[in-house]
């Protein structure tokens, strides 16, 4: 194989793969946005069993979800952190959480001339 070859083969995989990724990406936020509001009615329909297992389960699909919305995050928030002491297998999903506020609201830094 000659080095032109070599090089359009290189750029045309390093496409596919970008484009399969962005599908990928793309593909998972359409199934987050589908599935924000079940999660949420089962994520309130656990708090009011006090069902530990599925408030853990179900909020660490919450906190990843990004169509997750800064009210009901501190709701979370909130919920998670009341049962925390009596439920210490929450201490997770309660750290992601206080990263996932966090994240939101940091600070981005802009270069200024």
């Amino acid at each position: 194989m000659n080095n032109g070859t070599i090089l359009f083969l290189t750029f045309a995989i390093t496409i596919i793969i970008g484009v399969a990724i962005r599908y990928f990406l793309w593909k998972l936020k359409i199934k987050d946005q589908k599935s924000i509001d079940k999660d949420w009615e089962d994520f309130e329909r656990a708090i009011s069993k006090n069902d530990v297992i599925q408030i853990r389960l179900i909020g660490e699909k919450l906190v990843w979800n990004s169509y997750l919305k800064t009210t009901q995050l501190k709701t979370m928030i909130k919920i998670v952190n009341q049962n925390l002491n009596k439920n210490p297998e929450l201490e997770k999903l309660s750290l992601d959480l206080l990263n996932k506020k966090l994240h939101r609201e940091r600070k981005i830094l802009t270069y200024n001339h």
